[in-house]
């Protein structure tokens, strides 16, 4: 029971903490403060630990979730930034796709490159809030 509890509580701390490295980010973009260093980023790591998060997040949801990393590729960005952004993305599909849904979040060579998706059967984006 304990252990339990440990684990809920390190699960709320992670998420806290992600809430809050994603306000920074959000607050350096607008602000025009971008003068951070790139470096390569494994985004497939960054995947395995959204996984975690996501599925702690789809406790209560219900959804049929899967993570297809097929790319060892590292891009050029801010770790952080990069981690908020895809976040986001996966868990804005888990809070809006009806409950017991398919999401599939993808990291795959492409042609040109890398190509990461996420892919949901939600309804979707509302035409007014696509340009954000």
């Amino acid at each position: 029971m304990a252990k339990k509890a440990q684990l809920t509580m390190a699960e709320q701390a992670n998420r806290m903490r992600s809430l809050i490295e994603q306000l920074l980010s959000i607050s350096r973009l607008e602000s025009g403060l971008d003068n951070i260093q790139r470096v390569p980023v494994d985004v497939g790591y960054l995947l395995t630990l959204v996984q975690d998060e996501a599925n702690a997040v789809n406790e209560n949801f219900h959804h049929t979730l899967s993570f297809d990393i097929q790319s060892d590729a590292r891009v050029m960005g801010v770790e952080a930034e990069l981690r908020s952004a895809i976040t986001n993305l996966v868990i804005n599909a888990i809070k809006y796709t009806p409950e017991g849904g398919k999401i599939e979040v993808c990291w795959k060579n492409v042609r040109n490159g890398v190509a990461f998706s996420v892919k949901d059967n939600g309804e979707g984006i509302a035409p007014q809030h696509l340009r954000r």
